[in-house]
């Protein structure tokens, strides 16, 4: 008889492991039926409305940081709008510009000649420094027009060199 029930309470326990197994396995098929309308409701219910609109400030945040930094790099297909953009900087500093090479080969390399007074030269070389682009001048020249071509203009002579992405 004392065997009989030990056979009965060892079946029992067999018994409740299956079912406690069972009952694990069809939770996980479950949980990994859930579509992404509910994950979204369960976040939802799980965080806060602040929790959550704290997270999306900080989303856009990246974002806005992640365009801040990209913008800090020419694309090879973007050396027109950059030449673009030196003369309209030039143009804002009432020197005339002129482009005397471009190369977008392995790096980008722009070169210009320029003229006007010694001051909008170098307001133009500031304004070109500040450009939101990563710059090095591989040559940067200025020097005065001689008496016999006619006045008191200065000349200057740019070689830039952009970071751009390969």
């Amino acid at each position: 008889m004392k065997k009989e029930k030990n056979i009965f309470y060892i079946m029992l326990a067999v018994c409740l492991v299956c079912l406690l197994l069972w009952s694990f396995l069809f939770w996980l098929i479950w949980q990994a039926q859930k579509t992404p309308e509910k994950v979204e409701a369960s976040a939802e219910t799980l965080f806060s409305e602040s929790d959550l609109e704290s997270l999306r400030r900080f989303w856009g945040s990246l974002e806005t940081q992640l365009a801040a930094v990209e913008g800090q790099f020419i694309d090879k297909d973007m050396t027109v709008d950059f030449i673009e953009e030196i003369e309209s900087v030039a143009r804002q500093t009432d020197v005339a510009l002129k482009v005397t090479g471009a190369q977008d080969s392995p790096d980008i390399v722009v070169s210009f000649t320029g003229e006007g007074n010694f001051r909008n030269l170098l307001q133009f070389q500031l304004l070109l420094e500040n450009l939101p682009h990563k710059l090095f001048f591989n040559k940067f020249s200025i020097y005065k027009k001689s008496a016999t071509d006619g006045g008191e203009n200065w000349l200057m002579d740019v070689s830039v060199k952009l970071e751009s992405i390969k």
